[in-house]
């Protein structure tokens, strides 16, 4: 058995495959998030009736303990990273002095 800590919870998630999966996951267990473009077909009503679609999903890591050797579990889920921040509860601290800074130094 497991040692669980008392901030697992079950998510919902939205696998690549379209399959949905009811995942327990730790926010503080989870390492390498990181946001994977694709490219993905949808079928249109005009010729050539295939379409391109970008999409984005967010593939990670949970670890079951905190120790080294723990076993891993590894997700490709079908959303983007803002989105999968958001379920979690944690909002992005970006704000408007910031994107006047970015822009007067010539980052964006």
């Amino acid at each position: 058995m497991y040692h669980l800590e008392d901030r697992w919870g079950n998510y919902d998630l939205t696998l690549k495959s379209g399959k949905r999966v009811l995942a327990c996951l730790n926010p503080s267990l989870i390492i390498d998030p990181v946001e994977i473009p694709y490219t993905g077909l949808r079928l249109t009503k005009r010729f050539p009736f295939i379409g391109l679609e970008r999409k984005t999903c967010v593939k990670f890591t949970q670890k079951m303990e905190r120790t080294p050797y723990s076993d891993e579990q590894t997700y490709i889920i079908d959303c983007n990273l803002l989105g999968f921040m958001s379920m979690f509860g944690i909002e992005p601290t970006w704000n408007r002095t910031m994107m006047k800074s970015d822009i007067r130094n010539g980052e964006h």
